[in-house]
């Protein structure tokens, strides 16, 4: 495993990755803190595991109680999405898609290495891009979920007031529609650790999963800028002035070149065959995540311009996938 100066395109990932337990390279070197995120990562699965029986649960309580059409069709909204999360955390497992970090941290220790000025100033631009990309996606996520929230609770306590002063029972359908065991409009405690729990495991592993495509169209664009740089490099040198022995290494240096493109190329293969999916569902369906978990809040036209981000960001994201497979 690569040192911090070797993974500043995946600095924010590897944060995300640990918070979503899916950072499967040791965090210390001590025993008994190393067995307690391995833990916690176990209880994170889990933990998002359980968020998608809940939400399911839920909307087949509201079939099959009949309730309102457009509650229905908000619940099914929430199911959909979170489904498609954890298929795109399987489809990472399955294929072993985080296997890629390392390629990306050897990759940037060379490019450190080989002390080329204008690799490293495009590297660095390209680490500032990333980073700018996956710090919009989580602060745009975290403000939508954060409004939903808030105007959740307010709505949540609307309700229990009114059910107290005109002897009601009405449901307070806001925030994240899961079926608990419990009456959720007394048991307000359980409740909102419920909300928190989570709010904490929907940004997380839909950021998570945001962020790992993200890494890997902008590792792969780089590489592949990287290539063409040092082929115009070395296509532009006056070869008939060098010696033999520059001519040898010059030609050496080609060989290699053309290796790294056939690598890039089979990455991008990878990408194209495992991931394309993922991809693909990302763009669709990221006007429908945390959007639709909103019925009657008030707050629908707040959370509107984060929802708006998350979708500009994914369109950005699935242009340069296009790119890469024209390329």
């Amino acid at each position: 495993m690569g040192n911090s100066s070797n993974q500043q395109l995946i600095s924010y990932l590897k944060i995300l990755l640990m918070c979503g337990g899916l950072w499967y390279y040791p965090i210390s070197k001590n025993y008994f803190v190393q067995k307690l995120f391995d833990f916690y990562s176990l209880l994170a699965r889990i933990i998002c595991i359980a968020f998608w029986f809940g939400l399911t649960g839920e909307f087949l309580r509201l079939i099959i109680f009949k309730y309102d059409l457009s509650l229905i069709l908000s619940s099914a909204s929430v199911v959909f999405n979170d489904t498609k999360i954890c298929l795109k955390v399987i489809i990472f497992l399955k294929y072993k898609t985080l296997n890629l970090l390392d390629e990306i941290m050897e990759k940037e220790k060379e490019i450190w290495m080989q002390q080329n000025e204008e690799i490293t100033k495009f590297y660095k631009s390209m680490v500032r891009t990333a980073k700018f990309f996956l710090a919009g996606m989580v602060g745009s996520t975290f403000m939508a979920i954060s409004l939903l929230e808030v105007s959740g609770v307010l709505v949540y306590f609307a309700i229990k007031e009114s059910n107290f002063l005109n002897n009601r029972t009405d449901e307070a359908h806001v925030m994240y529609q899961t079926i608990i065991p419990l009456d959720k409009m007394k048991e307000t405690k359980y409740y909102f650790s419920t909300q928190v729990m989570w709010s904490y495991i929907g940004l997380i592993f839909n950021s998570s999963t945001h962020g790992i495509l993200t890494v890997l169209l902008i590792y792969v664009k780089t590489q592949l800028v990287i290539l063409q740089i040092k082929l115009r490099n070395l296509i532009g040198a006056d070869v008939s002035e060098f010696e033999e022995v520059d001519q040898e290494s010059t030609r050496i240096t080609f060989i290699k070149l053309i290796g790294d493109h056939q690598h890039i190329i089979g990455v991008v293969a990878y990408l194209n065959n495992h991931l394309k999916y993922a991809i693909m569902l990302d763009f669709l369906l990221s006007s429908l995540d945390l959007a639709s978990v909103t019925m009657d809040t008030g707050c629908q036209k707040c959370i509107n311009p984060f929802i708006s981000i998350n979708v500009s960001l994914s369109a950005r994201f699935s242009n340069i996938h296009s790119k890469l497979e024209l390329q």
